[in-house]
């Protein structure tokens, strides 16, 4: 089995093969955010002047959500004016561990 992450007497290593490809993967992904980034907004605009709501087109569908508004709590507001409240119904929960990859 090609192991791509490797531990060697507490070392750590990655399969060089694997660096490369992951290096033109990330390229091609930032590409394509990219691009998709600039589609939405292109059928967003596209949508929105000619008054649709949805789009079905090969098995690709749209829905164009209307804008609204939304309620949220001030939570620094409340923590400054009614810090006994804020404490009373706060409540603290476990965060899984996360891994942040940077390319150079």
């Amino acid at each position: 089995m090609n192991q791509l992450v490797v531990i060697n007497q507490g070392d750590i290593t990655i399969a060089p093969e694997f660096l490369e490809k992951y290096r033109a993967f990330q390229a091609v992904k930032l590409e394509m955010d990219l691009l998709e980034k600039e589609f939405r907004r292109d059928l967003k605009k596209a949508m929105e002047d000619t008054n649709r709501s949805s789009l079905l087109l090969d098995g690709f569908s749209a829905v164009l959500r209307k804008s609204g508004t939304r309620t949220q709590l001030d939570t620094k507001k409340l923590r400054d004016e009614l810090p006994d409240v804020f404490e009373s119904y706060s409540k603290t929960v476990d965060v899984a561990s996360s891994l942040v990859i940077t390319l150079e």
